[in-house]
């Protein structure tokens, strides 16, 4: 997956996250996961990797992320 840049957008609540890694692991299950941070409040989420690239986040272009915080 091509990613322009660190911000990904999440397309139901419109909020903005940093994924702290995408080659994370659930123990119960050893599925693929991506643990990521909220830029809003700091929350740590962690969601399997398939839910994550399935079209629920977008990832923001760099005009994208100056444009939102300006």
């Amino acid at each position: 997956m091509t990613q322009n840049s660190k911000i990904w957008q999440h397309k139901k609540t419109g909020g903005l996250y940093r994924i702290i890694t995408p080659d994370a692991r659930i123990e119960a299950t050893l599925e693929c996961a991506v643990v990521y941070e909220s830029l809003a409040d700091g929350a740590i989420w962690v969601r399997p990797k398939s839910e994550f690239y399935d079209g629920r986040f977008c990832n923001l272009s760099g005009e994208d992320v100056v444009s939102r915080q300006g």
